[in-house]
């Protein structure tokens, strides 16, 4: 006798794991955007959203201050590449000389 669940509890849990979550952060986002249109008033996500960023004033520091972290954090994760590469590297040499 077998210990093995059947096959549909496979893809009952596959599904539960890997689509669930893209069906709810699907109807997440169509409910966010429903409560948004109808505080604006308006009929289509467009108009609502050139509404908004018609609104919004950005000075000029912080687009400075924006753009700096944005280069720092690509710095970073060049950096980080680069270490990761590296390690890998060595870690493909460890494995080869076995």
């Amino acid at each position: 006798m077998s210990s093995r669940p059947p096959a549909w509890v496979h893809w009952v849990s596959v599904f539960v794991e890997k689509v669930l979550p893209w069906i709810a952060a699907i109807a997440l986002v169509l409910a966010v955007r429903s409560a948004a249109l109808a505080l604006s008033g308006q009929e289509t996500t467009l108009g609502a959203w050139l509404e908004l960023t018609s609104r919004v004033r950005v000075s000029r520091g912080f687009a400075l201050v924006f753009g700096g972290l944005a280069l720092l954090y690509g710095l970073q994760q060049r950096n980080l590449r680069r270490l990761e590469t590296r390690r890998m590297a060595e870690r493909m040499a460890e494995l080869e000389r076995r």
